[in-house]
């Protein structure tokens, strides 16, 4: 059995859901894991931990988004 998430495009999603709720996804356990407290005036580690969970969402999505065009576009051929 193959497993196929664009096989039936016309029936399906758009291809830009799947990075954007990988996106969400990320944000939300960064919250729970308290990366996204507003860092304090001087805090250095927070500071760091803020910007590194708002990055690491905000790209994983980017480079998600590229990645599932090709996969439809490949898969088209």
């Amino acid at each position: 059995m193959k497993l196929n998430l664009y096989s039936h495009s016309q029936n399906s999603i758009s291809i830009g859901f799947y990075p954007l709720v990988t996106t969400v996804l990320l944000l939300v356990i960064h919250y729970y894991t308290g990366a996204l407290d507003w860092p304090s005036e001087g805090d250095i580690k927070a500071q760091r931990d803020f910007n590194s969970a708002i990055g690491m969402s905000a790209l994983t999505g980017y480079f998600g988004l590229p990645f599932g065009c090709s996969i439809k576009t490949w898969q088209a051929r």
